[in-house]
C-alpha cells in the first residue's frame, strides 16, 4: 500500500499551457467558474483592449498563428483568479493521471498474486474484495491528498464515494 508513486506523464503532457486565445480564456473562466472574467470570446477581447493586453511586448501578447488571426495572451498576463484556477485544475489533472497509473499498477500486482496462489474460490473472493477496498482507499488518498487514516475514516462514513 505504500508503494512509490509512479512517474508522472512525459514533460510535454504535464506542462501547463502558456498561451491562450480569447476563446480559450472565456472557456476556461466558464468551466472553472471564475468570477470577474468574461465568459465569451468577444467580451474577453473587450476586456483585453480595456486593460491594454494587446499593447504588451510579444513575450506577453502575440499574434495568433491559427486561421482567423486574433491575439494570444501569455499565462502571466491573465488575472490572478484565473491563473490560480488554471493551476489548480492542472494539478488536479496531473494527480488524477498519477492516481490512475498507481491504481492500475496495484491492480496488476493483485492480479498476479491472484493467479499465482492456490486459493479456494471463497478465499480468492475475499482477497479480491479486500484488494478492491485497498485500491479504492489508495486512489481516494492520492486524489484528495489525505492520510491513510483520513481515507479510512471517509470510507467508513461515506463508502459510496469510493465506487466499490
Amino acid at each position: 500500500m505504500n508503494a512509490p508513486l509512479p512517474s508522472l506523464p512525459a514533460p510535454d503532457a504535464s506542462a501547463l499551457q502558456l498561451w491562450y486565445s480569447a476563446q480559450e480564456i472565456a472557456d476556461a473562466a466558464k468551466r472553472l467558474g471564475v468570477k470577474g472574467i468574461p465568459w465569451s470570446a468577444r467580451r474577453v477581447q473587450s476586456h483585453a483592449a480595456r486593460h491594454g493586453w494587446g499593447e504588451q511586448p510579444e513575450t506577453l501578447s502575440r499574434p495568433r498563428a491559427a486561421v482567423g488571426g486574433g491575439r494570444e495572451y501569455h499565462f502571466d498576463l491573465l488575472p490572478e483568479a484565473l491563473r490560480a484556477a488554471l493551476e489548480g485544475a492542472h494539478r488536479r489533472a496531473l494527480t488524477a493521471a498519477a492516481a490512475a497509473v498507481h491504481v492500475a499498477a496495484e491492480a496488476e500486482k493483485r492480479a498476479v498474486a491472484r493467479t499465482a496462489s492456490g486459493l479456494t474460490a471463497r478465499q480468492r473472493q475475499v482477497m479480491e474484495a479486500r484488494g478492491a477496498i485497498l485500491t479504492a482507499l489508495d486512489a481516494f488518498r492520492i486524489m484528495h491528498g489525505v492520510s491513510e487514516r483520513a481515507a479510512a475514516v471517509a470510507f467508513g462514513t461515506r463508502p459510496e464515494d469510493f465506487g466499490i
